[in-house]
């Protein structure tokens, strides 16, 4: 009878093991792994959040700095007003203006003083695709791209400076990434 009683009670802790353990995998692990995908849905929309952010108060700095330019009647005494006024965007790595050929007329860039900056001046950048992009009417925000000033990947933004040529802003695609990294990193 005692045999018999051990071998039912351990059959039944057995049972129970195997009911706990089944009940693990298919209630509690869906339930787990809903929530991590929802940790990671709202990470990922932080993160697209922030660099949107970024991205976008950019594009207005150059937009805005553009639309003054244009209606400016000395291009280079307003560009130098506006130098600082882009640069204090801190989503901007260089703001330059080129002339309606392509090429490089002033350059502003964080770090830069005017001396070295200047000695980029007349580089013919007339065959960059954020220009040809902006020549077919399409402003904006253009592909990553390696810069010719800096030869690094940005992502970059173009307006028209009216005929004073065409603004650009160059966004450092290493800087979105250390938002990313700061956003993943406070999340």
């Amino acid at each position: 009878l005692r045999s018999l009683l051990a071998r039912h009670l351990a059959v039944l802790t057995l049972v129970q093991a195997l009911v706990a353990a089944l009940g693990t995998t298919f209630i509690l692990a869906p339930v787990l792994r809903r929530q991590a995908e929802q940790a990671m849905a709202s990470t990922a929309l932080a993160m697209g959040q922030r660099l949107g952010q970024v991205v976008l108060q950019a594009g207005a700095s150059v937009h805005g700095a553009a639309e003054l330019l244009a209606s400016s009647p000395s291009g280079t005494d307003a560009f130098d007003l506006l130098r600082v006024a882009a640069l204090r965007s801190p989503e901007l790595e260089r703001v330059y203006l080129l002339d309606d050929r392509g090429v490089l007329r002033r350059l502003a860039e964080r770090g830069v003083d005017e001396s070295d900056a200047r000695r980029l001046t007349g580089l013919d950048l007339s065959r960059s695709s954020l220009l040809r992009q902006a020549e077919a009417g399409r402003t904006g925000f253009g592909e990553p791209f390696l810069s010719p000033l800096s030869e690094q990947l940005m992502l970059g933004v173009i307006h028209s400076a009216g005929r004073h040529g065409w603004l650009v802003g160059e966004i450092s695609m290493a800087r979105l990434s250390k938002e990313l990294a700061a956003t993943v990193g406070s999340s």
